[in-house]
C-alpha cells in the first residue's frame, strides 16, 4: 500500500486547480552505482540528492498494479540516450538494478515542492529495443523474487549458498587483495602483478577503487598468472595504475570450501558447507 505524506495528503485535499508533477527515478546497480533522473523539464535537487534531466530522457510508461501478491509492471523508455549510457544497457550493466520511482507535486510552477512519494518499486526485468540513443525498460515489482519453480533448499552435490553471504560465513574482508593494473590492460583482460595461484580469484569479484571505472565490480571469469578476465568487458580499458581490489572466488565444491576456507564440519562454526555430495546420483539403481 502507497502511503502519501502529510503535504501531499493536504495539497491534494485542497483540490487546487492546477499542479506540476515530476517523477524521480533512481536506478541502484548490483555492481554499486547509483543513477537519478527526473522526467522535469530540469534538474531537481531532493534531500541532497540531484536528479538529472537527462541525458538520457525518461519517460514513464504504464504501470499496472494488482491486488494480493500479483506481481505488477511498470514500462520505461529511455531517449536521446548517449552512446556510453546506450553501452551499459547493452552490456548488462542494469540487469536486476533495484528502481524506485518517486512522485512529487508543485503548485507554483516547480518553485516549491512537496516531500516525494514512491510510486513503484522493484527490479529491471529486461531491456528492450535498443537502438543508438533509446531503449525500452521493464520493471517488476519485488513480488516477483517469489515466482520461482524451486524451493529455497535444493538437494544438490554444490553449495547453495553465496560466498560470503550469511549462510556460507566466510568473512571477505581479510581475504580481500588490493591490486594496481600494469601496462597492456584491455576491455577484456587485467593485467597485474597479483601472485596469488592460477584460479584462486575465478568466479570472484574485482572492484576498482581508481581509474575510469571507479566503483564498478565485474565477477572474474577467468584468473591464471595475474591476468584477470571479466564475465563481460569493463567498461573502459584500465590504465595502468588504476588500483583495485579482488575477492577469492569458490566453485561450490566441498573440497574447495575445505581446502580454500578451512571449512570443518565437526567445529560448529563459520564455515558451513550447504552441499550434499554423497547423495547417490539419481541416475543410478541402488
Amino acid at each position: 500500500m502507497m502511503t502519501a505524506p502529510s503535504d501531499v495528503q493536504d495539497l491534494l485535499a485542497s483540490q487546487p486547480s492546477q499542479a506540476s508533477i515530476a517523477n524521480l527515478f533512481t536506478f541502484t546497480l548490483l555492481s554499486g552505482p547509483v543513477y537519478h533522473f527526473t522526467d522535469w523539464r530540469r534538474p531537481l535537487t531532493v534531500a541532497g540528492v540531484v536528479f538529472l534531466a537527462g541525458p538520457p530522457r525518461m519517460v514513464r510508461g504504464t504501470i499496472k498494479v494488482e491486488r494480493g501478491v500479483a506481481v505488477s509492471t511498470q514500462k520505461i523508455t529511455l531517449q536521446e540516450a548517449n552512446a556510453g549510457f546506450i553501452q551499459k544497457l547493452a552490456q548488462g550493466y542494469f540487469n536486476r538494478a533495484l528502481y524506485t520511482m518517486q512522485r512529487q507535486f508543485s503548485i507554483d510552477r516547480g518553485v516549491t515542492w512537496t516531500q516525494p512519494m514512491v510510486r513503484f518499486a522493484g527490479r529491471v526485468n529486461s531491456i528492450d529495443g535498443i537502438t543508438s540513443t533509446t531503449a525500452d525498460i521493464t520493471i517488476k515489482s519485488m513480488m516477483d523474487d517469489l515466482d520461482r519453480d524451486y524451493p529455497s533448499e535444493v538437494i544438490q552435490t554444490d553449495c547453495n549458498r553465496v560466498l560470503g553471504d550469511a549462510g556460507c560465513g566466510v568473512n571477505l574482508t581479510p581475504l580481500t587483495v588490493t591490486g594496481a593494473a600494469s601496462a597492456g590492460c584491455t576491455k577484456n583482460k587485467l593485467l597485474s602483478a597479483l601472485s596469488n595461484p592460477d584460479i584462486y580469484f575465478t568466479q570472484g569479484v574485482v572492484t576498482f577503487t581508481s581509474g575510469a571505472n571507479s566503483g564498478l565490480s565485474w565477477m572474474v571469469k577467468s584468473y591464471v598468472g595475474g591476468v584477470v578476465a571479466p564475465s563481460y568487458p569493463f567498461l573502459v580499458a584500465p590504465t595502468a595504475g588504476d588500483t583495485f581490489k579482488i575477492t577469492p572466488g569458490c566453485d561450490k565444491t566441498l573440497a574447495t570450501c575445505t581446502s580454500k576456507f578451512s571449512y570443518d564440519p565437526t567445529s560448529g562454526v563459520a564455515p558451513f558447507f550447504r552441499g550434499m555430495p554423497f547423495v547417490p546420483d539419481p541416475t543410478v539403481t541402488y
